[in-house]
């Protein structure tokens, strides 16, 4: 379908990450929460606009290591879209 922007069209990355700091960005026009996580390793992504994962981010995370899962925009820009807090 030509101009159909309804599906994802980028590679998804799953990779260890350990959480140095958390900023919270403005709101989506949709009203839902946005972040600035930057990590350990100097790697710096915002979550995914009006995605329900901005809920979950608390900043107790920071120092605590996390499964992220993100892409990177055309531009090259990394966005977060996921994260799941590691235990033990």
């Amino acid at each position: 379908l030509k101009g159909d922007n309804t599906m994802a069209n980028y590679i998804q990355f799953k990779q260890l990450r350990t959480i140095a700091n958390i900023t919270r960005l403005k709101n989506s026009r949709n009203g839902n929460p946005s972040f600035q996580i930057g990590f350990t390793n100097g790697q710096v992504m915002t979550t995914k606009t009006d995605s329900s994962f901005g809920y979950i981010i608390t900043h107790n995370w920071q120092g605590k290591d996390v499964l992220a899962s993100y892409h990177f925009t055309p531009k090259g820009k990394p966005i977060l879209d996921d994260a799941t807090l590691l235990t033990g």
